[in-house]
């Protein structure tokens, strides 16, 4: 059987996918709990639910035939308020931190396939060398081609990169007169 491109996609977008489904599965109890509230948090329905509380809530304080429960300057509603955004910062780190964990995961394989292409395709170009020799093809002198050929080290890409970032120094915005 012929496989197209489009076989090979969506064979990876499937083991993509089971991939993140299983980090979603391994979530915390408080992780689940936090993507669920902030899920609901977040709709505009509870906006205009919101809304509506706290004006009411005002309007209600601040009728004059009724004995307000919290009177201007309303702390009773500032001090939910602030629990409430506690309570919700709190939730939406939790939720950050579970986004980050699976952000560095496909980070770390993105890195991975990376690196295993690196050392697929410097194999393949020895091999691609040594068979052009073999059959006796004519190819054009490549100074470049015996660099390439060699295994590419992780580690020294990681410090020339670190040593080039340290040569460069942001640009200063120019000065006033």
């Amino acid at each position: 059987m012929v496989r197209s491109v489009a076989d090979f996609t969506e064979e990876n977008v499937r083991t993509i996918r089971r991939i993140e489904a299983e980090l979603h599965a391994q979530r915390s109890r408080m992780d689940r709990l936090a993507d669920r509230v902030l899920e609901a948090v977040g709709s505009s329905a509870l906006l205009w639910a919101h809304v509506l509380a706290v004006a009411g809530w005002v309007a209600y304080n601040l009728w004059p035939a009724v004995t307000p429960f919290d009177p201007f300057p309303f702390l009773l509603l500032t001090l939910t308020a602030s629990v409430e955004a506690i309570f919700l910062d709190i939730l939406i780190l939790i939720s950050q931190r579970h986004a980050a964990h699976i952000s560095e995961r496909r980070s770390q394989l993105a890195l991975q396939i990376n690196l295993l292409t690196e050392q697929e395709n410097t194999k393949m170009l020895a091999m691609l060398d040594q068979l052009t020799q073999a059959l006796g093809v004519p190819t054009p002198h490549d100074p470049g081609l015996h660099a390439l050929k060699q295994a590419t080290q992780a580690q020294t890409v990681a410090e020339q990169i670190a040593r080039v970032e340290g040569e460069q120094k942001p640009a200063q915005p120019p000065r006033k007169p």
